[in-house]
């Protein structure tokens, strides 16, 4: 018997098979878009001023990896950090113009975001060494929260410096998280930030100023919002401690870069959001500093 094709019946199988695999792609774009790897889905009371949506999906407080054991490096455990980068990286970012808290939903935000034992109430001898924090900041209002929720003790005061040239997704998702919180607030000024300029310096110095109205803070630390600490709160009060008052701060004459600290640098700004501000050395000298004032390269 002669083999013959249904056409007809291929052509409907075909059309049904790309169909379900449409499907599938949509389901598959849908999941990694809006929901992260174990992400943390929280429910705020609707606000009577805004129409956004009340579901905010975030990343989780912490996964199931021991920071511990990656100091050690333990083998197993930076097997299973790999393994879990490995199933994440494909999850992009939850987009600036997420974090639109309105000051109706504070409280469920706080409850659900900052409710560790340590966000709520500290040890005592924590609580009587309060510490003071600057925080710059360009981009990603995720990886600034993620920072915060890590350093955030009740006792502490924290200054958000916004660069200048932040988006405004940016500027607003800062300031509707800042608003739920009395020890936390953005800078009274705010600089356009360019690396290895005094802009840098200067963001800090509006920080120091505005938290010179809270002086009940023991030592201030600045820090920027890419940065994850490798100590914890109370070790930090610990180590400060010990130093009454004092500061411990390193210099290095001999790896001093004279090109850097002997010659007139200008700064070329951008014309266009692709071409970032930057330094340029001219060929001019500086005089020497005032006093017999030695220049030395800090640890940074």
């Amino acid at each position: 018997m002669p083999f013959t094709i249904n056409r007809r019946l291929l052509k409907h199988n075909c059309l049904l098979f790309f169909g379900f695999l449409f499907i599938f792609e949509l389901i598959q774009i849908a999941f990694f878009s809006r929901v992260n790897f174990n992400a943390t889905v929280i429910q705020l009371p609707n606000s009577k001023l805004s129409k956004n949506t009340n579901r905010l999906f975030f990343q989780p407080y912490h996964y199931p990896i021991s920071c511990q054991k990656l100091f050690e490096s333990d083998p197993s455990e930076l097997k299973n950090a790999l393994a879990l980068l490995s199933r994440t990286k494909n999850i992009s970012l939850i987009a600036n113009s997420r974090y639109n808290i309105e000051k109706e939903q504070c409280s469920a935000y706080r409850s659900e975001r900052f409710n560790e034992s340590f966000h709520v109430a500290d040890s005592s001898i924590n609580r009587q060494f309060p510490l003071a924090f600057n925080i710059l900041l360009y981009e990603n209002v995720e990886q600034f929260e993620r920072l915060l929720r890590i350093i955030y003790r009740p006792q502490n005061f924290y200054c958000i410096h916004v660069d200048s040239d932040a988006s405004l997704d940016v500027a607003e998702g800062v300031q509707s998280i800042v608003q739920c919180f009395k020890n936390i607030f953005l800078s009274s000024k705010r600089e356009k930030v360019i690396y290895a300029t005094f802009s840098r310096l200067q963001a800090d110095l509006n920080c120091m100023k505005d938290l010179i109205e809270y002086p009940s803070w023991k030592y201030l630390l600045n820090i920027a919002n890419t940065e994850l600490p490798l100590k914890t709160n109370s070790e930090l009060v610990k180590i400060l401690s010990i130093y009454r008052g004092y500061n411990d701060i390193e210099g290095r004459w001999k790896s001093r870069n004279t090109l850097r600290t002997d010659y007139v640098w200008e700064v070329i700004e951008s014309i266009n959001t692709s071409y970032i501000s930057h330094l340029r050395r001219t060929k001019q000298k500086k005089k020497p500093p005032p006093g017999n004032v030695e220049i030395v390269k800090g640890s940074a």
